[in-house]
């Protein structure tokens, strides 16, 4: 029996009760079955899974008719497996010896399965997986992936891991893949867990991949949400013929040098936290304001920040956070400048700005990369324009 969910997901019904599912279900009175959805990562930059690692998601395993989908997380995600539990014995040992099977057959598919197409789009794969959720009874999904995808609407090339959270949801959302995980447990323990040939992330690229995802299952209702805390081993994958993954980089963006007396920052390059004007790494961003001081001080003039941001989120909420992050800036400028606060000119454009690129396509949808562009905190000596 086969079913096709989305476009290109297709479902191999492997029953173990030998019927339909309708007939495995529990009989009324009982409480309702659980659904299990596991998204796998086994691509050249994921390590490779052990049975170990997979227990806690095969653990939810323990009832007649409970439900387990397992998703691939390539560039074109798909349902591999779609098992219901069937009847099992009445006597407790024989029953925990049928449960242990079919959490064992679950276990070699997922530890043998492998890529097959290149990329990673993770946000499509759970999309996929909420669409195996129906009718009553636990939830749960669980993603076993480092969590950093390479395709789709929330890639993180291109310096896209340090995006404002709220742009890359938006995208998501505004090319409708944007999963329902209302009521659904949500779990993804080796979040930033990664193997070469990705570089290791450093605390600040795993702070920023946690606010994304954290930002994303917001944004899809789910509440009960762990990302984070399991194994950090990090074993290679054993086959050498997997489609390749694209590495994604860790290093935030340099800031721009517009003329002599002018840099451009984006936001993601001087490190704010997410909806915020807090500095994520209040002595990185330190050292690289030090160096725009330093370029500056052979201009003559007052010091002007301005900050500006993407559409995401309305006028209102874009002036604030723009004037917030400029201040914060120009705070961190003065001290190191030697100078008053109150000597620097400090302008909170939102999405006034002059020197803004249009970000919403004709569609109404935010253009990622134009909404980085808008999101910017300008540090200028002695300008005589904004642009």
């Amino acid at each position: 029996m086969f079913r096709t969910i989305r476009r290109f997901g297709i479902f191999l019904l492997v029953l173990f009760c030998g019927v339909p599912v309708a007939a495995c279900a529990a009989s009324g009175g009982t409480p309702a079955a659980g659904q299990t959805a596991i998204v796998i990562a086994a691509h050249t930059s994921a390590p490779r899974m052990t049975p170990a690692d997979i227990e806690p998601a095969l653990a939810m395993l323990d009832a007649e008719g409970d439900r387990v989908t397992v998703i691939v997380a390539d560039g074109a995600p798909q349902v591999i497996y779609d098992s219901t539990i069937g009847e099992l014995s009445d006597y407790s040992e024989d029953r925990e010896d049928e449960l242990s099977r079919a959490r064992t057959e679950v276990a070699e598919r997922i530890v043998s399965t492998l890529a097959q197409t290149p990329e990673v789009d993770l946000t499509e794969a759970i999309a996929l997986a909420a669409e195996t959720f129906d009718g009553d009874g636990q939830k749960a999904l669980y993603v076993l992936a480092p969590g950093l995808s390479t395709t789709g609407a929330f890639s993180m090339l291109d310096g896209r891991l340090y995006a404002e959270p709220a742009d890359l949801v938006a995208n998501v959302r505004d090319q409708g893949g944007l999963a329902e995980l209302r009521d659904v447990i949500v779990r993804m323990p080796r979040l930033g867990v990664t193997v070469a040939p990705q570089p290791d992330l450093s605390a600040d690229a795993r702070t920023s991949l946690t606010g994304l995802w954290a930002a994303y299952f917001s944004a899809t209702g789910a509440t009960d949400v762990q990302l984070g805390g399991g194994s950090l081993n990090a074993l290679a994958q054993n086959a050498e013929s997997l489609p390749p993954v694209t590495p994604v980089p860790i290093e935030r963006p340099l800031p721009v040098a517009e003329g002599e007396c002018r840099q451009v920052l984006a936001d993601a390059s001087i490190g704010f936290a997410a909806a915020s004007a807090d500095l994520v790494d209040t002595a990185a961003t330190e050292a690289r304001l030090a160096g725009i001081v330093a370029s500056l001080a052979r201009c003559e003039g007052t010091y002007l920040v301005e900050g500006s941001a993407s559409s995401e989120g309305g006028e209102a909420f874009n002036t604030t956070i723009a004037e917030a992050r400029a201040q914060t800036v120009a705070a961190e400028v003065a001290r190191i400048a030697g100078i008053d606060l109150a000597d620097i000119d400090v302008k909170g454009w939102g999405i006034a700005w002059p020197c803004r690129v249009d970000d919403i396509d004709d569609a109404g949808r935010l253009i990622v990369d134009a909404a980085s562009a808008n999101r910017v905190v300008v540090v200028s000596r002695g300008a005589t324009s904004t642009c």
